[in-house]
Order: structure tokens, then C-alpha cells, then sequence
């Protein structure tokens, strides 16, 4: 069984970046979601939308034929944080959806933690499912020599991982 990952705001378009540098996925559709209108697509073999989260997103050709997908955001930006939203709008499709987000540092300020916890509060309430990754563990495998590209790339493989772990229970 196929199941489509979408991946939304910049953080998220690190995470599939990583994950085709390291060769994963390779035959599964994803599709990047973010402001930036010319990302470096090279790195991603990804179809890609850009979205300033104002008008509406019509999903359907990507999710057509698929009863589950993955959802990953960042929530530090804008488009990550409409990741609620846009998971809604898949549930109403009758898509079961697997959201992984991933919280922004404490020195990006209360304001986008205010809406952080917003987010997470609103899908604990209407999904069934939600893994939350916190920027912050970056910070704490730092240290011995590891620097913040090391962190990032930790984070990077764990979410990595928890993706796999959510497509092998599609098999």
C-alpha cells in the first residue's frame, strides 16, 4: 500500500530534503507545501506547491485512491501552522491522517509557541493520532563535539524513522 507523505513549511521541506539525500522514499508521492516559490527541487523529488495559506487548498488529485497520509509541519512558520486545517480538510475527505509536527525553539519567541500550543491543542482534540516532535531536544544531544547541523540532522532521522514506522502499518 501506497501512502502519500505531505510535507508543510520549510522545516518539513528539511525533513523530505534529508530524507532523499539519504535515499528514502524514493517511490513514494510526496508533496512539499510552502511560501517559498522556487525551493530547490533538485534536492527533492517531490511535486511542489507554492501556498501562502490565504486561498483555499484543494488536495484531491494528490490524495485521490489513498484512505491514509502522513502530514508533517513545522510549526514555527505560517504554513506549518495551518497544518490543523488542512488535516481537517483531509478527515472531511474520509482520509485517515498521521500528523507528526514539530514545535519551534523557545528563543523563536512566546508568540509562535502561543500558536504552537494552539495547534497541538485543536488536533489532540480532533484527530486521533498526533506525534509531536520538540526543537528543543536539538539543543540537549548537543555537546561532545556535536554541532546544531548535528541536531538538526538527529531530529531530522528521527522523524525519519517515526515515518517509516507509520508506512510499514499501511503493509
Amino acid at each position: 500500500m501506497t501512502i502519500p507523505i505531505i510535507f508543510l513549511g520549510s522545516a518539513a521541506g528539511n525533513i523530505v530534503q534529508y530524507a532523499q539525500k539519504n535515499k528514502r522514499w524514493q517511490t513514494m508521492p510526496k508533496l512539499w507545501i510552502d511560501t517559498k516559490s522556487t525551493p530547490d527541487l533538485e534536492q527533492c523529488d517531490c511535486d511542489f506547491i507554492a501556498w501562502d495559506g490565504n486561498e483555499a487548498l484543494d488536495l484531491t488529485s494528490f490524495t485521490k485512491g489513498h484512505s491514509r497520509v502522513i502530514l508533517v509541519a513545522g510549526l514555527s512558520g505560517s504554513v506549518g501552522s495551518t497544518v490543523n486545517d488542512l488535516a481537517l480538510q483531509l478527515v472531511k475527505q474520509g482520509i485517515n491522517v498521521r500528523p507528526i509536527v514539530i514545535k519551534p525553539f523557545a528563543f523563536e519567541g512566546q508568540e509562535r509557541h502561543k500558536i504552537t500550543d494552539g495547534v497541538i491543542e485543536s488536533m489532540t482534540q480532533c484527530l486521533a493520532t498526533l506525534t509531536v516532535f520538540d526543537n528543543e531536544l536539538i539543543l540537549k544531544w548537543l555537546g561532545n563535539g556535536k554541532t546544531l547541523v548535528d541536531g538538526f540532522e538527529e531530529c531530522n532521522r528521527q522523524v525519519l524513522e517515526h515515518i517509516d514506522a507509520l508506512l510499514g502499518e499501511g503493509s
